[in-house]
């Protein structure tokens, strides 16, 4: 590859990745009105229906059995948020300290810990630390440069160069990953949950986490999103093979990023050039069906939420009226409807970033 083709090469992908990220702040701006429909129409209650929505979700929660499997309705304003917030943060931590170990003084053990590292008591934090893992890390000083480097990072980051070197001195994967979670604890509080908070107290979003089994919702101005948000709990605690398979959601649009970067810098084949190995064979076919694959990528997702529409609206059928199950179902199909119009807006940009990325790479100097 000469210094133009290399040239050509480096321009197309950086243009290509500028174009992906304008294309999808256009996106953005397109699907907006569309957000707004949807709130418009599940707002559009009268304060009377708001109460009638109120008691029904109760019952339903009930009726479904899904307050018997202990999961709760939040309804979540600006007098209760951060109190809401503050018990929603506790059984965070509860969860993923019996995750670590079915103990019940690893919650309290974890919270020794964070109050240790911000004191930079790292031998106290290290056998605080022992009584929660049964794995041991390489050594105390690993456990205590991991921490220190990862309590001055942005939330919910671990920084893979650190972790490099602490690999080969026999710092083992499992052990890493256990360490990310508990850093995910002691750091500070996730300012992306902090924004889904705002929205839902400003009754702008409601949602259901299955790691502390909560639905939260403003019910004075998004009450009939209750129960979609049902059927979300339904899904998560349900154990048909369909249901298991829809888990894959939280993943698949993780592949996003890897389609990107394979279209952005991998050369397009000339026509009739022959494909040589598995790794050419698939990377090429990656490049040829982008869209496509990214549009399949964000297929999970939408299936899951259209699932937990219908469930949902089985439930609002027996406890609502006509007048306002027809409210309800309408917003939830506007709101399946912004999912289908993300993929659809996500699978453009990646084709028009990659379109860019070509036309660039191929131009001749």
């Amino acid at each position: 590859m000469d210094n133009s083709s290399i040239q050509n090469y480096t321009l197309g992908a950086g243009a290509g990745y500028l174009s992906y990220k304008g294309a999808k702040k256009v996106a953005s701006k397109v699907s907006r009105p569309y957000g707004k429909l949807f709130l418009a129409k599940m707002q559009s209650t009268t304060p009377e229906e708001q109460k009638l929505l109120k008691k029904a979700a109760q019952k339903a929660l009930v009726d479904s059995g899904l307050k018997g499997k202990k999961i709760y309705l939040h309804d979540v304003n600006e007098q209760n948020a951060q109190q809401i917030r503050r018990l929603f943060d506790k059984k965070a931590l509860a969860y993923v300290a019996g995750r670590l170990k079915k103990d019940a003084s690893a919650a309290k053990s974890i919270q020794d810990i964070s109050e240790l590292l911000k004191k930079k008591e790292y031998k106290k934090a290290w056998q605080e630390y022992k009584k929660i893992f049964k794995n041991k890390p390489a050594s105390p000083a690993h456990f205590a440069a991991i921490t220190d480097i990862n309590t001055k990072l942005e939330p919910q980051k671990l920084n893979p160069k650190a972790l490099k070197p602490m690999m080969k001195n026999g710092l083992k994967m499992p052990l890493l990953y256990k360490i990310k979670k508990l850093l995910k604890i002691l750091n500070p509080p996730d300012k992306k949950l902090d924004k889904i908070f705002n929205a839902v107290v400003e009754g702008r979003n409601a949602f259901f986490h299955p790691m502390t089994r909560d639905i939260m919702v403003n019910m004075n101005k998004l009450a009939g999103s209750a129960f979609h948000e049902m059927g979300h709990a339904l899904n998560s605690t349900g154990s048909s093979k369909l249901i298991k398979a829809l888990k894959v959601r939280y993943f698949t649009p993780q592949l996003v990023p890897l389609i990107l970067g394979v279209g952005l810098f991998k050369n397009k084949k000339a026509e009739g050039e022959k494909v040589h190995g598995f790794f050419d064979k698939a990377t090429t076919f990656i490049k040829n069906n982008a869209g496509v694959i990214t549009f399949g990528a964000m297929v999970p997702v939408m299936a899951e939420e259209g699932l937990a529409s219908i469930r949902g609206g089985k439930l609002a059928k027996k406890v609502l009226t006509p007048e306002l199950l027809k409210k309800v179902n309408k917003g939830n199909a506007l709101a399946w409807g912004s999912y289908l119009l993300s993929a659809l807006l996500l699978t453009g940009a990646v084709k028009a970033g990659i379109a860019v990325r070509d036309k660039v790479a191929q131009r001749n100097i």
